[in-house]
C-alpha cells in the first residue's frame, strides 16, 4: 500500500516496458521474478513468484496514465500480514526510457513511507486496507516511459512486497526523444 505511493514518489513517477526492466536487471538469472499484474487497469506489477509477501496487493489504480503535469490521485488496496519494523529495506532501480538508470540503490523503507504519515513499526491492525492519496506530477518532468523494479525487505530479508511499474508521462510543455 504505501510501499507502492511511496515507490511512485521516490522514483519521480517513473519505466520502459516491465520484460524489458526484468531482462536489464536480471539478464538470464534463474532468480528473476515473474510479474502479474495488479488489478486496477494500471501499469503496475507484482513480482513474488512463488514466496508469499507480507504486504499483499489487491488493486492500484490512477486517475490518469498517462501522467500529465498536475494533480494525480493514486488508489491502492492491499493487506500487510505482519509488523514492518525498523531495519526494513527498500531496494529501488530506475530507469527512463529505454532503460536509461535514473537510480539504482536501497533506501530505508520506514523513512520512505514517512511521507505517507506512517512510522514504524507498521502494525497490521494499526495499518490500513486502502491508501487514497494525491501526488503532484511537477512541471518540469519531460515525455517519456519511467520504469522501476522495488523489492522491500524486512531487516531479516523475508519479501515484504516486489512491485514494478512502467509510467507514461505526457507533458506538453517539456518533451524528450522517447
Amino acid at each position: 500500500m504505501m510501499l507502492l505511493i511511496a515507490l511512485l514518489f521516490i522514483s519521480g513517477v517513473l519505466g520502459t516496458g516491465i520484460e524489458e526492466i526484468l531482462d536489464y536487471v536480471y539478464g538470464e538469472d534463474p532468480e528473476r521474478p515473474v510479474c502479474k499484474p495488479v488489478t486496477g487497469g494500471t501499469p503496475v506489477f507484482t513480482c513474488n513468484n512463488e514466496t508469499i509477501p507480507i504486504l499483499k496487493i489487491s488493486s492500484f489504480h490512477m486517475s490518469q496514465h498517462p501522467m500529465k503535469p498536475g494533480a494525480v490521485d493514486l488508489d491502492l488496496v492491499a493487506k500487510l500480514t505482519r509488523t514492518i519494523e525498523k531495519g526494513a529495506t527498500l531496494q529501488l532501480q530506475s530507469f527512463k526510457g529505454k532503460n536509461t538508470p535514473i537510480f539504482n540503490g536501497t533506501l530505508d523503507l520506514c523513512e520512505a513511507v514517512e511521507f505517507a504519515s506512517y512510522h514504524c513499526p507498521v502494525k497490521p491492525w494499526e495499518a490500513f486496507d486502502r491508501i487514497q492519496q494525491t501526488m503532484e506530477v511537477p512541471d518540469d518532468v519531460p515525455t517519456n516511459s519511467y520504469s522501476f523494479l522495488a523489492t522491500a525487505l524486512t531487516k531479516k530479508g523475508e519479501l515484504i512486497a516486489r512491485v514494478a511499474a512502467s509510467i507514461k508521462i505526457d507533458n506538453e510543455l517539456v518533451k524528450e526523444e522517447l
